[in-house]
């Protein structure tokens, strides 16, 4: 085999393809046998994935707070504000004049 310092940019190339392809395959194989060391473990204990590890589908993300009809606000020239955020000013000038 040749050195790399002699090798051609295409055949360099080729390599590092040879090379990754192989490494997603081990890393698959890997995480296949780590999650079903997991599963074991779980099933060897008497729980459910759901029971151990909650549900997944979220995937981490946080909920999107949604505007809460009953909390918005009308301004006195049809402005809408939705409760959440920066007050604006015309809402809190009808907030004092009540």
């Amino acid at each position: 085999m040749k050195k790399l310092e002699n090798q051609s940019i295409d055949e360099l190339e080729a390599l590092r393809t040879k090379i990754d392809a192989v490494l997603t395959a081990k890393r698959n194989e890997q995480k296949a046998e780590v999650r079903a060391k997991i599963m074991a473990e779980i099933q060897a204990a008497g729980f459910t994935p759901n029971e151990v590890i909650g549900s997944t589908k979220s995937n981490g993300q946080k909920r999107k707070r949604t505007a809460d009809p009953s909390r918005a606000v009308i301004g006195p020239n049809g402005e809408k504000w939705s409760g959440y955020g920066r007050r604006p000013a015309w809402a809190s000038e009808m907030q004092t004049s009540s």
